[in-house]
């Protein structure tokens, strides 16, 4: 479902919908500094680095802080700029034992809230759907442990569809992508708060923010 699905997809994946074939080429970072407060009361990290990009009549802002074994970029694409997440400098890969991920959403098309536990394999989601009303379910995974990562950006808004659903107690509307639709603008805000700890011990909290208007 389209609506409610939005709180289990990352701010990468709803941009990609909202804004169908844009492409992105690096520039340099900055990760240093506030650039905002805006984000859910449970932020983790202050905003460093931020992006803005119109298209339609519509415009994205987004943001996003790091620390640990990570920091962000800002990144660049026909005028327009918008956040990513990298390694800091000496860090090649992560070797991650647990990801703790809170994920709200407040949109057009629904909200709510999606939590994820990395070594429980689990997906918490509660909120309302325009067509379907509430929901409070959990979907579980089949996710290897521990998990290596050799491209920050796959950290970037993580969940856990990318694995094999092995179990769930949420109705079928919730895990069906039958009703996404790639042209359809979706306005909202939508955050996610993550603490990242490797197998070392070593700990790395992301925070993001994305705002369509």
């Amino acid at each position: 479902m389209y609506k409610m699905k939005l709180i289990g997809l990352g701010l990468t994946t709803v941009l990609a919908l909202s804004f169908n074939g844009c492409g992105s080429d690096s520039s340099d970072g900055d990760s240093g500094g506030s650039s905002g407060d805006s984000g859910s009361s449970s932020q983790l990290v202050s905003y460093s680095c931020e992006g803005s990009m119109s298209n339609m009549g519509m415009t994205v802002t987004s943001k996003m802080g790091a620390n640990g074994n990570l920091t962000c970029e800002e990144l660049s694409f026909n005028g327009n700029s918008f956040t990513s997440l990298a390694f800091k400098s000496g860090t090649n890969e992560m070797i991650i034992d647990q990801i703790i991920a809170t994920s709200e959403a407040s949109s057009s098309e629904g909200t709510g809230t999606t939590k994820i536990n990395l070594k429980d394999g689990t997906e918490t989601l509660k909120g309302t759907d325009p067509d379907h009303g509430s929901v409070d379910c959990v979907n579980t995974y089949d996710v290897p442990s521990p998990l290596y990562i050799y491209d920050a950006t796959d950290l970037e808004n993580f969940y856990l569809d990318d694995y094999q659903l092995i179990s769930t107690t949420c109705p079928d509307w919730v895990n069906d992508d039958d009703d996404f639709d790639d042209d359809e603008f979706v306005q909202g805000t939508f955050t996610q708060n993550a603490t990242i700890t490797e197998t070392s011990g070593a700990v790395s909290e992301i925070s993001t923010y994305m705002s369509i208007k």
